[in-house]
């Protein structure tokens, strides 16, 4: 896996025309103002999922493993991003008792069922 090159120091302008004035000097030479890729492609990333711990977790409550097993990949992948991407222990520990609770009862989480919210109350009943 190709390792990022770090990035340039930041460079601070004091006005306007200093950053402008900058920019004439350095456009075409400035590393700065390039795009930065990792060098790695999308399908390459690794995907986190659920910690073993919290997919224990999941498992010890019947109702809410077979639930979130009946869902979608796509699914189990969004929820796995969101209880792992916090970035406090117990903000991960917050969600994945969220989860929990809301598999348990055939629900999605809040967050989730409050996205799907807007367009089923749009649809006219057929």
């Amino acid at each position: 896996m190709a390792t990022p090159k770090p990035a340039p120091a930041p460079k601070a302008f004091r006005t306007p025309a200093a950053f402008r004035a900058w920019l004439e000097r350095h456009h075409a030479t400035a590393k700065e103002l390039e795009a930065r890729r990792s060098g790695v492609y999308s399908f390459e990333q690794e995907r986190p999922g659920l910690s073993p711990a919290y997919l224990k977790a999941i498992r010890a409550n019947k109702a809410a493993w077979t639930f979130f097993q009946a869902q979608a990949p796509g699914f189990r992948r969004l929820m796995a991003h969101w209880v792992m991407s916090a970035k406090r222990e117990e903000t991960r520990a917050k969600r994945l008792g969220v989860l929990i609770d809301s598999a348990a009862r055939g629900r999605k989480v809040p967050p989730l069922e409050a996205l799907e919210r807007p367009a089923a109350a749009g649809r006219k009943a057929t």
